[in-house]
């Protein structure tokens, strides 16, 4: 019955749990290029679904690497990446910034790569996209051109020869992301009503990860946010509820409302709903002013 096939998977699952967590079976490991402040996340995370699994996270100095071996990281640095070895899962999360050029960008790609047996992920940016009056994109919508944006689909490309690309929206923590920026400057010359698509860091993680799982395959191209945009003004009035950025002198926007300048500049809304199915994923914090509302936010960090 179907009851009795049901009891069986349950009683299955809680045995290969059991066995996973006995170190009976082996745990898929993960390399993680660009360890920083996504990629610690994302190697965090895998380490609480799979406690036993070998994970390792490259970065460019040294500077972290007592701090990732606390978190049960195998610190790495690019020249000390091991040769000849392969890992189950491999991520880069490195920022287009790392690379001097698309071409570099790329090679840096390719050679990732060759670290994989199973599945491969490259985190980009949902900045390529062209739309700038307020309309909806999804993963197939237009790009811009432009030399960051060049630089990131020349890598793009080398990447889904072989994986999977992600394309993130704002990522933001506590103290870190768009809002920290503008509390920094005080005066900005930014339209104030011109949309901002947000993600958490801990929520890109888990996206990520539930990709790193097999829920993403060669040649996907996915678009990953929280699903609700909001205005400049409407970040940094979030913001502003918590005490850390309350005590600050408030941000003034300087650059011409919609009103004044029409359509243009007004940023775009992403439409993630391929890629939420895709990856059986939801996010924790749907808003930024739920996070900035929640319990868990003067907890964060940009560790």
């Amino acid at each position: 019955t179907i009851r009795a096939q049901k009891k069986m998977l349950h009683s299955l699952a809680l045995v290969i749990s059991l066995m996973t967590a006995n170190g009976l079976t082996k745990s898929p490991s993960l390399y993680v290029v660009g360890c920083g402040v996504l990629g610690t996340r994302v190697a965090k995370e895998w380490l609480r679904r799979y406690p036993n699994s070998q994970v390792c996270g490259e970065t460019l100095s040294t500077n972290r690497h007592d701090e990732l071996r606390t978190l049960g990281i195998r610190p790495m640095t690019r020249d000390s990446r091991p040769e000849n070895t392969k890992y189950d899962n491999v991520l880069v999360a490195t920022p287009p910034s790392a690379y001097a050029d698309g071409e570099s960008y790329a090679a840096e790609i390719v050679q990732a790569t060759k670290l994989c047996e199973k599945c491969f992920v490259m985190i980009s940016s949902g900045g390529v996209y062209a739309e700038d009056q307020g309309g909806i994109c999804n993963e197939n919508s237009q790009v811009t051109t432009g030399p960051r944006s060049e630089k990131l689909l020349m890598a793009e490309k080398a990447a889904l020869k072989v994986g999977a690309v992600i394309r993130l929206a704002g990522l933001y923590t506590l103290d870190r992301g768009a809002h920290v920026f503008w509390y920094s400057k005080t005066t900005v010359d930014a339209n104030p009503d011109s949309l901002v698509n947000l993600l958490h860091y801990d929520d890109a993680a888990t996206a990520t990860v539930n990709a790193l799982e097999g829920r993403a395959v060669q040649s996907d191209l996915l678009l990953i946010a929280d699903g609700n945009p909001r205005s400049r003004q409407a970040i940094v009035h979030a913001a502003a509820q918590h005490p850390k950025f309350a005590a600050m002198e408030p941000v003034t926007f300087t650059g011409e409302s919609n009103n004044k300048r029409g359509p243009r500049g007004m940023g775009k809304r992403y439409d993630c709903s391929f890629s939420r199915k895709k990856l059986q994923w939801e996010p924790q914090y749907p808003t930024i002013e739920q996070f900035f509302s929640s319990s868990s936010c003067t907890a964060q960090s940009s560790s």
